[in-house]
């Protein structure tokens, strides 16, 4: 055998043992950079998944906070559904929110009209979970009934009492979580999927609008069904590797799917550079020996190329070592040489090969801030490649202010030791070669080659990271805003240590600085009122022994005595021993509410003193009408008796009407329904014509102290209100002014205004009585204790009046007995011009006409014909609609009384035939009716009607409209 193939075998054999380890070493790492990319990529689906709970669970916090609002134990719906609508104002990816009775059955949905009937949800299984657990469930992908488009529900159940009172949902888009997917920037080539527990795709990086909805892949949704994470292997389509992890909180699943061909391809280029090094080491081998072979036969020549051979750093073998010991003992030593050579090689190699891989960035630099190597991972998250920051300033990836005060720090601490940099942990931000930055992660540490130093930094993109916890800050800004909307603060009460927390809203509710609470239990019960005390005691006693929550109203006293009621709810929260740790709660403002509820109350009070007094003032003149028509009954007609019961009927019924008109009155006054028409007169004319016609009538009761003092004043108003507000005033002062005492009615021009004084000596009024005396249903005292007949709207209606005039009303008193003034004010106008003075109207004569009367009251029909027949009018009366169409057809009339309430056809149709039969147009056509609304008297116009009148009507009033239409 030749020296030459000996000495290549011999370096065959020598580098046999180190192929054979450094296979296995290439087979470890290898096996290593898979599960480094495994592992980054479980990493990563886990952050992914964490974001998604996060997203899910800010939703969830916004939910629950609304189930915590008083209208939900109070089972006020209108008030939570309004609650519930600013809520889902300011949630812009909420599609509806619903509250449902644990039987599915719903109650309240702001996508239907309130009060509209309304199905039952509709769920896959998470309520009766949700019923067990009391807790909030996210519920699987379901297609809209309405929408067609797909949502999700997040379910929180609304417990009072430890039970489960409603079942409270808010339906959410999907979209914001795909866009959430978006934001990871995941290879072109990867898929990224939210899979709810029902095998749905919720969002997808790839093709999101087309995936929602679908199913997920049958290999992926089966490992998602047995294990809770884990790696699954893809077939359908391409070739996919999925990452899975299934939430604890929600259910569901995130998948991160990565093509199996990127998964190899880590492997096979380890594989191919590990084969490339191995066959050129051996080639490189084989040609070294025969090199050394051939030139071992010339010893001194040989040993010379083994000195060069040695300085280049190649192995070195001799020729003919059996018989030359220096040869052998110079080959040994530089074959040791020539091994130790390619272990620090393949070390370089492998320390690359590392380098290069990892996902972390690793950048190092001398002392001088020069940067040495940057690998690729850098290199991506910079956006530069090596070639172009090699040698350059490692400033250049520094944002202000870390470039300015960079140099200052590592010469800093290369004179002083003082490491600013140098550790682990440190937040900073890195610049991109498009300038833009990003919040990274950074470690340094230092090492020496010879006299030089180094410093290697190993950075890490946290951008992902950053993104997730702002979106749990936001989560929590949201929850704090709901809270502050509605005006409610949360506290906190460690059992253990006595300590109380309160947040600033509750310190505000107080009507405390923030952070001046004390922190104390005791602190605490002081601001309670000293009458609520024991009641807040007893509720959160029963709430540590029983665990229930509790829920307590009562009444607080602020540092400026003033008081304000509150509603508290608290919770109980034990450790795993169940051991009492602290006890959580709100605390919401209700005084507002409470003041509400008392105004109800009142109104509640009033309004039955109302029906009373109504009562009381129509069983007055009924006792007296039911004695009358027995006098009348059973007297001789003409004799005094009969004569008295006939007075008494005439009063007490004109009593009825003004009761009935003042109710009506003071209803169109307060809704804005009563219009004024205006004229120009003289106010000392109206109110000296009114008095006369008291007078006439016998209403002063023969009083001869009533005095008149008028001057001329001209007024643009309604002549009947005048007249209304005066008789009212006149009305006022007779019932408090006994027979010996004077009323004096006085009209001067004070300015701009008409005054209207009407003074009495009476009774007088007290001061707390003069604040409150225009007021609706208030009554004088009677000298005789009793309060005066009437419903006390006399005065309310001159005030309303007055002021419907443009004027005012006042009224003053010295005192009880000291007699009262008031005094109504009125705008004052020019007085017309003679010319400008409308001339008297002629008197109207009368005559006998034919009149058809249709009332279906048996006894109003008869007063009336007897009353009509008594002025010298020719009258037939019928019950109902059917039998006047008849009467008109057989004969002509002149006018007709119709009742607007008839059984059969009511009276504007009545009407509206009538005037359609011969003769009809010129028939006079008056309307009797109980209504008093504008709206009835406008139906009235259009059905062809003459003249509107409400009932009571007298028979004089009744031929009067009749003798004035009919001359019209």
């Amino acid at each position: 055998m030749k020296l030459r193939t000996y000495v290549t075998l011999l370096m065959l054999a020598a580098l046999l043992p180190v192929a054979i380890f450094a296979a296995a070493v290439g087979y470890f790492l290898i096996d290593e950079q898979r599960d480094t990319f495994r592992r980054g990529a479980e990493q990563r689906a886990l952050a992914l998944l964490t974001a998604v709970d996060a997203e899910l669970k800010g939703s969830i916090d916004t939910i629950e906070a609304l189930s915590l609002v008083a209208s939900l134990a109070d089972g006020d719906l209108r008030s939570f559904r309004q609650t519930a609508t600013r809520i889902l104002a300011h949630q812009p990816h909420w599609i509806n929110i619903n509250l449902a009775l644990p039987d599915r059955q719903r109650v309240v949905d702001l996508l239907a009209a309130e009060g509209a009937p309304l199905p039952p949800i509709t769920d896959f299984g998470e309520i009766p979970s949700l019923l067990r657990a009391q807790k909030a469930v996210v519920g699987d992908l379901a297609l809209g009934p309405v929408s067609k488009k797909w949502n999700y529900g997040l379910r929180v159940p609304v417990i009072r009492e430890g039970e489960v009172k409603y079942v409270l949902s808010a339906v959410a888009k999907p979209e914001p979580l795909a866009e959430l997917l978006k934001l990871q920037n995941l290879p072109d080539d990867w898929i990224g999927m939210i899979v709810d527990r029902q095998g749905r795709v919720v969002a997808r990086n790839v093709n999101p609008a087309q995936s929602v909805g679908q199913s997920a892949p049958p290999d992926l949704a089966a490992a998602l069904s047995g294990a809770a994470s884990g790696w699954v292997r893809v077939l359908q389509g391409d070739d996919y590797q999925y990452r899975y992890q299934v939430s604890k909180t929600t259910g569901w699943a995130f998948a991160l799917g990565i093509p199996s061909r990127t998964l190899d391809a880590v492997a096979w280029q380890a594989v191919a550079l590990f084969v490339i090094g191995l066959v050129s080491a051996m080639a490189l081998a084989i040609g070294l020996a025969r090199f050394v072979g051939r030139r071992i036969s010339r010893p001194i020549a040989a040993l010379a190329a083994a000195t060069g051979a040695m300085a280049q750093g190649e192995p070195v073998a001799l020729a003919d070592a059996g018989s030359i010991a220096e040869l052998r003992s110079l080959e040994a030593a530089l074959r040791a040489a020539g091994r130790a050579q390619e272990a620090l090689r393949r070390a370089e190699e492998q320390s690359r090969s590392l380098v290069d891989h990892v996902v972390d960035g690793i950048v190092t630099i001398d002392e001088r801030g020069n940067v040495e190597s940057f690998n690729p991972a850098a290199e991506r998250l910079f956006g530069l490649p090596a070639s172009e920051v090699i040698g350059r300033n490692v400033k250049m990836l520094m944002p202000e202010p870390y470039r300015a005060g960079h140099d200052g720090y590592i010469a800093n601490y290369l004179r002083t030791g003082e490491a600013k940099i140098i550790g682990i942990g440190r937040e900073v931000l890195g610049r991109r070669s498009d300038g833009t930055t990003f919040p990274m992660d950074l470690a340094v540490s230092e090492f020496r080659i010879g006299q030089r130093r180094f410093f290697t930094g190993i950075v890490r993109d946290i951008t992902d990271r950053k993104r997730a916890e702002e979106s749990l800050r936001a989560s929590e800004e949201r929850l704090r805003l709901a809270i502050a909307a509605g005006r409610m603060g949360s506290w906190q009460w460690n059992v253990q240590t006595g300590e109380v927390i309160w947040s600033p809203e509750l310190e505000a509710i107080h009507g405390l600085a923030p952070g001046s609470f004390a922190r104390t239990f005791a602190a605490y019960e002081a601001d309670i009122h000293p009458d609520d005390r024991d009641k807040v005691r007893q509720a959160i006693a029963r709430n540590l022994k029983e665990g229930d929550d509790h829920h307590v109203e009562y009444r607080i006293l602020w540092p400026d005595g003033g008081v304000r009621w509150v509603e508290g709810r608290g919770r109980v929260y034990r450790d795993d021993k169940g051991a009492l740790t602290r006890v959580i709660g709100v605390c919401s403002d209700i005084t507002q509410r409470k003041h509400a509820e008392e105004s109800l109350k009142e109104a509640d009070r009033q309004k039955d003193e109302f029906l009373a007094m109504l009562s009381h003032e129509l069983r007055n003149p009924l006792s007296a009408l039911t004695t009358a028509a027995h006098v009348l009954r059973v007297g001789a007609p003409g004799d005094a008796a009969s004569a008295g019961a006939q007075g008494v009927v005439e009063r007490q019924t004109r009593h009825m009407v003004r009761l009935v008109e003042d109710l009506l009155d003071i209803t169109r006054v307060r809704m804005g329904k009563v219009s004024l028409r205006r004229e120009r007169m003289n106010l000392a004319e109206v109110v000296s014509e009114a008095l006369q016609s008291w007078r006439l009538t016998g209403r002063l009761g023969g009083r001869a102290s009533l005095s008149l003092d008028a001057s001329p004043v001209w007024i643009y108003a309604d002549r009947a209100r005048i007249e209304q507000i005066f008789s009212n005033l006149l009305d006022n002062a007779l019932k408090f002014t006994p027979a010996s005492g004077y009323i004096k009615v006085n009209i001067r021009h004070e300015g701009d205004e008409a005054v209207l004084h009407v003074t009495d000596s009476g009774r007088g009024i007290t001061p707390q009585a003069l604040t409150v005396v225009f007021e609706p249903f208030v009554q004088g005292e009677h000298p005789s204790g009793r309060s005066e007949s009437g419903l006390g709207l006399g005065l309310t209606l001159v005030r309303r009046l007055t002021e419907l005039h443009g004027g005012s009303v006042s009224a003053a008193s010295d005192g009880i007995n000291r007699g009262a003034t008031f005094t109504a004010r009125f705008p004052a106008v020019a007085p017309p011009s003679e010319s400008g003075l409308a001339p008297a109207r002629p008197a109207l004569v009368a005559r006998p006409r034919r009149i058809l009367l249709i009332e279906d009251n048996h006894d109003a029909r008869l007063m009336l014909r007897a009353a009509l027949a008594l002025d010298g009018h020719e009258v037939r009366d019928v019950s109902d609609g059917a039998g006047a169409i008849a009467a008109a057809a057989g004969a002509r009339w002149d006018a007709a009384v119709i009742d607007i309430g008839l059984p059969d056809i009511d009276g504007y149709e009545v009407a509206r035939r009538l005037r359609s039969t011969e003769g009809g147009a010129a028939m006079t056509l008056v309307a009797l009716s109980g209504y008093g609304k504008e709206a009835d008297a406008g139906r009235a116009r259009d059905a062809g009607f003459d003249a509107y009148l409400m009932k009571p009507v007298s028979a004089e009033r009744l031929c009067q409209v009749i003798a004035q239409t009919a001359c019209a």
